[in-house]
């Protein structure tokens, strides 16, 4: 069952008790919607922890990942179901990358700031991708690129300090950030596949 129809289900239940107005409906909807997919994040983001003993880890992949794609935005799966398909399997493959590597990186210093270069250009360039149900301002997109921008300083010199304690938290700040940038990359082109695909029927 889709997220979408647990909460009109929800709603319509509390409607009829009265224990909101039928009025107020499309507020409690959307802060229901945001409630749930946000619990199925952490619940999914805990389990996968737990599998790889990797719990706070994975979490400051949640907080990071997602607090910078509030600003970048990126590519939006059309159901929950595959949102979550899509999230799962990019936390799966950091989690299994750094499983993997454990504390065998080399030259950490190159790495560190050659991926945050690359997520900084993204970010410059490509940032903020704006979701088709909800458009942004010139005013909004220049506010949110500003945002990214400073997110990836501020993320850049943090994952630095972080390394010195733990590599394993500075890897995962800095796989958070290349994840994002990858799914900007990823509505960019398909925009622009879309884009494409509309003006050949045009000329059609």
């Amino acid at each position: 069952m889709q997220v979408k129809s647990i909460v009109i289900r929800m709603v319509d239940f509390f409607c009829k008790n009265k224990s909101i107005n039928a009025s107020d409906r499309a507020i409690y909807e959307y802060g229901a919607e945001a409630f749930l997919t946000s619990l199925i994040d952490v619940i999914i983001t805990i389990i996968v922890g737990l599998c790889f003993g990797q719990v706070s880890q994975a979490i400051l992949y949640l907080i990071v990942f997602f607090g910078y794609r509030q600003f970048s935005g990126g590519y939006h799966a059309e159901s929950h179901i595959m949102c979550k398909s899509v999230s799962t399997i990019l936390l799966l493959t950091v989690m299994i990358f750094l499983k993997t590597m454990g504390d065998n990186f080399n030259s950490q210093n190159a790495v560190l700031v050659s991926c945050f270069f690359f997520s900084f250009i993204i970010a410059l360039f490509f940032s903020p991708v704006e979701h088709y149900n909800k458009p942004l301002t010139n005013e909004h997109k220049s506010k949110n690129r500003k945002i990214c921008i400073f997110l990836n300083i501020l993320g850049f010199v943090a994952c630095y300090i972080v390394s010195y304690i733990s590599l394993i938290f500075a890897m995962m700040i800095l796989c958070s950030f290349i994840n994002a940038s990858f799914l900007i990359i990823v509505a960019k082109i398909i925009k622009r596949r879309n884009s494409n695909e509309k003006s050949q029927k045009i000329n059609v």
